[in-house]
């Protein structure tokens, strides 16, 4: 994330907050609608069921995967979302030998809407993603934050206090997106409403954590600006580097 240049006599560490996204970044996860169900002939409606089932499972595992490589997170919260989402594998299997056994449309559809109940798409796997997606991000912040205060001194005046305001500013979203993070964590499945989303909380501090991004963009930018007008023997340009995004990957 961070670019670094060297020169005899300092060395000057400027933070490259990658704009990819920042300006159009979307809120990171949104309630999903549910499945609903249709008129279709026996063997249709089971293979139907049976793959949305596969689909959750699939999310889930993969889920459970990306929790044990966070550690920004607690250890406590860590485990407690992986059993979560062991819980919604195992009772997603539950259902599915219930749905292969059913020699009727109506023990499909009734087994369908245990499976909307579980609210794996509108809850559970959401909740997750936002829970890495922030704890990722905030990780993230938190370093830039540290090595912009490592940076100042090394600078000029001007860009000393460039440097402090976009280390706060780090500091203010690193903050806001752990309050993101903790109200999803928040939400239970009983909490979904078909047609709304049950992330509003969280998505309202996402969308400030992520204005409070933008703006420590702009505070690095006079930075890196005041030092470029620095003389020469005092200041040490970054070499620009195309900085990583991993707040983008899937979780």
């Amino acid at each position: 994330m961070f670019s670094f240049g060297q020169r005899v006599g300092a060395v000057t560490a400027i933070v490259a907050l990658s704009t990819v996204g920042l300006g159009t970044v979307a809120i990171p996860v949104m309630a999903a609608g549910a499945v609903v169900p249709s008129s279709l002939t026996l063997d249709q409606d089971r293979a139907q069921v049976l793959a949305y089932i596969d689909a959750r499972q699939t999310r889930l595992l993969g889920l459970n995967t990306s929790v044990t490589r966070t550690h920004f997170i607690s250890s406590s919260r860590r485990d407690e979302m992986q059993l979560v989402l062991a819980d919604g594998v195992a009772k997603l299997g539950v259902l599915s030998m219930d749905v292969s056994s059913a020699t009727t449309v109506d023990q499909i559809e009734a087994d369908r809407a245990k499976m909307t109940a579980l609210r794996v798409n509108q809850v559970v796997y959401p909740r997750a993603v936002f829970v890495l997606r922030g704890s990722r991000m905030a990780e993230l912040l938190v370093a830039s934050s540290a090595k912009l205060r490592a940076a100042k001194l090394r600078t000029n005046h001007t860009a000393d206090v460039a440097l402090e305001r976009a280390a706060r500013r780090c500091d203010a979203a690193a903050s806001n997106l752990v309050a993101a993070v903790t109200a999803a964590y928040r939400v239970a499945p009983r909490s979904a409403v078909d047609g709304a989303t049950p992330f509003t909380v969280a998505n309202a501090k996402w969308a400030t954590a992520i204005a409070a991004i933008a703006k420590a963009r702009t505070y690095l930018d006079a930075a890196q600006k005041a030092d470029r007008a620095a003389p020469a023997d005092t200041v040490i340009r970054p070499t620009e580097e195309k900085p990583a995004t991993p707040i983008f990957d899937r979780a």
